[in-house]
């Protein structure tokens, strides 16, 4: 579909726009990288300070920054909302990128996984929110 759209509007470009579409239409042909994301997202209890708040984040910051040792969890990300509008009071996100499916089956039930979940559970006001997509199938839709 992407392919014949391409291809009917470079009929109607210059060359220079051609290529373009070209290179477009290369890239999207490319096998998609394997990765599975996992998101976090979390309510501060409401007597928290903006100091621990902060030292949370930090020390999530940190916590993920050893995780970085385990085989197949390959990135991440902590932080606030940039804007608070839309995010129905959830102030704390975090998102980590694993290799593959097996890399995440492999991480829930490890001590670090553990250790990081208690201590977000330790600060979260309720039950944190945990979302995780597989980027493969996401691709394919």
């Amino acid at each position: 579909m992407v392919f014949r759209m391409c291809r009917t509007a470079s009929a109607r470009y210059t060359r220079m726009q051609f290529l373009s579409l070209s290179i477009c239409q290369r890239t999207l042909s490319l096998r998609p990288s394997m990765a599975v994301q996992l998101f976090t997202f979390a309510k501060f209890r409401p007597e928290m300070t903006v100091q621990e708040k902060s030292d949370a984040y930090r020390t999530v910051y940190l916590l993920l920054a050893a995780g970085l040792a385990i085989p197949g969890f390959k990135n991440f990300k902590v932080g606030p909302p940039l804007d608070k509008r839309g995010t129905r009071g959830y102030e704390f996100a975090l998102t980590v990128e694993f290799e593959d499916m097996n890399a995440y089956s492999n991480y829930i039930p490890h001590a670090h996984h553990i250790l990081v979940s208690e201590f977000i559970n330790s600060f979260s006001e309720g039950t944190p929110l945990a979302y995780q997509i597989d980027t493969t199938r996401v691709m394919k839709l």
